[in-house]
């Protein structure tokens, strides 16, 4: 409750009730309302191939629309690398 006051907000809902300009998608999830924010991550596990696949799907619709997209890979040791 009182999502003026939390600065995160967790949901399964396509809502914003905080005014966040920062979503984070997980398992899958997707958003009709991605134009509302500043940044969108979408995070998945690249280990699971259903999942990796489904991010896949993701990528190629989202290439077919207005937003910039920046892919980024964690290596063996943590870190992040941008993959252009």
């Amino acid at each position: 409750g009182h999502a003026e006051h939390q600065p995160v907000w967790l949901t399964e809902r396509d809502e914003t009730p905080n005014g966040a300009e920062v979503l984070f998608l997980t398992d899958g999830a997707d958003s009709e309302r991605l134009g509302d924010y500043a940044l969108c991550a979408v995070l998945f596990d690249g280990e699971d191939e259903a999942a990796l696949e489904g991010a896949r799907a993701q990528w190629r619709a989202l290439k077919e629309t207005e937003h910039d997209l920046t892919y980024w890979r964690q290596d063996s040791a943590g870190g992040w690398s941008r993959n252009d």
